[in-house]
């Protein structure tokens, strides 16, 4: 397989359990939200792999047109915060590079013209 081609069944597989763990919470009770962590705007030690792990999955939702719960969106802002604000060095060039490529990746996928030229 090409390397887009591995990149695309990563993708699909993702997916695929994406959708599974939200099939999960369908029986959750109207009304009810997930608990969101309290934010802060100070700067702090980020686990990029983590944090990008999750920022990926929504993008991923969000691109494939999934539901994605309210609780889960704002999350994911505070997450891209911590990553351009992080200490001790912010993640901003790094988040940028990997949601390039993973946006690329799902072109590919989709089979959407892209242009390198900006």
């Amino acid at each position: 397989m090409k390397p887009v081609d591995d990149a695309c069944e990563q993708e699909r597989r993702d997916g695929v359990r994406e959708r599974q763990r939200h099939g999960a919470r369908e029986g959750q009770r109207e009304g009810t939200r997930d608990v969101a962590p309290m934010m802060s705007l100070k700067p702090r030690n980020v686990d990029f792999q983590e944090t990008w792990a999750n920022l990926r999955e929504t993008v991923a939702g969000v691109v494939g047109l999934r539901a994605v719960e309210r609780g889960v969106w704002n999350l994911r802002f505070s997450d891209v915060y911590a990553l351009c604000v992080a200490h001790p060095e912010p993640l901003a060039d790094r988040l940028y590079d990997e949601t390039r490529y993973g946006l690329s990746v799902q072109w590919s996928c989709i089979g959407i013209a892209r242009s390198t030229d900006y």
